[in-house]
């Protein structure tokens, strides 16, 4: 008689106590798991998160918004992100696509907490506040204005322009 060769590693059959590969596959599915929490979590506490959810509520909430884009409104993942954050004070600029059931928009946000404007001391003020917030509907020139503009200077302007050209550094004789 001939003995089939034994399986060794992942690929023999589990026996009794199923350790070895599957162990290590619950493990490492676990500390995934964890660190996606984690990851998860530090997101839902960012101003770029809050900023957000305040913006697609404020447009869902607006007539103007919904008739021209019909409902519901399905909002997308964010397409620009810039942002200055620390426990006191923040800021946030992004925009992101929103789709109805007739017309698409591109939506910009700009939203700030704790903050009187660039030059000043930090307010007391802890909560997210969207500071402008506007609609540019697909084939419509005139932006859906939701929120401001509060006549203070704009991070967010001239986000889109062109980068500008580092200096070159001077050429030399080898």
């Amino acid at each position: 008689m001939s003995e089939s060769p034994q399986k060794a590693g992942c690929a023999a059959p589990l026996r009794c106590c199923g350790c070895g590969c599957l162990g290590a596959l619950a493990v490492l599915s676990l500390g995934l798991a964890g660190v996606g929490f984690l990851f998860w979590n530090g997101i839902r506490a960012s101003g770029a998160f809050r900023s957000y959810q305040l913006a697609v509520e404020a447009l869902k909430q607006d007539a103007a918004v919904v008739e021209r884009l019909g409902e519901p409104l399905r909002p997308g993942w964010l397409s620009q992100l810039r942002f200055q954050e620390s426990e006191e004070a923040g800021w946030v600029c992004l925009s992101f696509l929103i789709t109805g059931s007739q017309r698409t928009g591109e939506v910009a946000v700009e939203s700030e907490r704790g903050m009187a404007g660039k030059d000043s001391v930090p307010r007391a003020r802890t909560e997210w506040q969207l500071r402008d917030l506007q609609v540019r509907v697909d084939g419509d020139p005139n932006p859906i204005q939701v929120v401001g503009p509060d006549g203070r200077e704009s991070r967010c302007e001239g986000e889109e322009s062109e980068p500008e050209a580092l200096p070159l550094p001077p050429e030399t004789e080898v």
